[in-house]
């Protein structure tokens, strides 16, 4: 099942932002939400999308109001 997600997440992630995800890096707290985002209710593509779009990282980044 991780490896199912881990795919999916690392594609989604990879057409928002033009790269990979660092799941083993400095992005594994947005990967355990993409996770728990998949893991709860249907765990559908627009769960995914909704929750990487809206994540704190990237709405709110460093240095930003």
């Amino acid at each position: 099942k991780e490896g199912f997600v881990r795919r999916m997440s690392n594609d989604v992630f990879a057409i928002l932002m033009n790269r990979p995800m660092r799941h083993a890096e400095d992005e594994r707290v947005l990967y355990r939400a993409v996770w728990d985002a998949a893991a709860s209710g249907e765990g559908t593509f627009k769960d995914v999308l909704r929750t990487m779009l809206f994540d704190d990282v990237y709405t709110r980044p460093v240095g930003s109001r």
